[in-house]
């Protein structure tokens, strides 16, 4: 069995890929566009960007992973295991670094439903909620935070950003499977 893409095998790829966000981020712009059903191609477009050297040539290895990526966490946010998971720094990084993928996770997550052309003005209140906090969140930096209610905190936005990515999936299919298009 294939391990599961993480954050650290992603940056590593990456790591001569110019035009590439934070593994993080990445993961988090995947996501909006799953919760926000852009076309295939868009995700492709954006994979062949994130894996573009400064030269121009796409590193084929980093397209592989990147694609690895996208269908991981599109079985994820669609299973009913509920196994979804942000791809952020490990838990042995430092506070700040995983505040600081948070934040970055979030606001890919964000752009990522911009881009798939969601309008969430007109969609349900709980929603409306999440997106307003989304944008906090990626707001937030870790600078001074390291003790044991700061750990607890972050623990508790993490576990929230990853239930509010599955309610906007939910309900995207569940608008979609009912006729009714995207909630905009």
């Amino acid at each position: 069995m294939t391990q599961a893409v993480d954050f650290e095998m992603l940056a590593m790829a990456q790591v001569d890929c110019l035009d590439a966000p934070s593994p993080s981020e990445c993961h988090g712009q995947i996501c909006g566009l799953l919760c926000g059903d852009a076309a295939r191609d868009r995700i492709e477009a954006l994979v062949d960007q994130w894996a573009c050297d400064g030269q121009g040539r796409i590193d084929q290895d980093v397209v592989d992973l990147l694609r690895r990526l996208v269908i991981e966490s599109q079985t994820a946010l669609s299973g009913i295991e509920l196994d979804f998971a942000l791809l952020l720094p490990d838990d042995a990084a430092p506070l700040e670094a995983r505040v600081g993928g948070l934040s970055e996770w979030t606001q890919g997550f964000l752009y990522g439903l911009i881009e798939a052309g969601m309008d969430w003005a007109d969609a349900p209140d709980p929603l409306r909620e999440v997106i307003t906090d989304f944008a906090e969140i990626a707001r937030l930096r870790g600078a001074g935070l390291t003790d044991e209610e700061d750990e607890q905190a972050y623990a508790e936005l993490v576990e929230y950003v990853r239930v509010g990515a599955l309610l906007m999936y939910a309900e995207r299919v569940r608008l979609r499977d009912v006729g009714g298009g995207d909630p905009a």
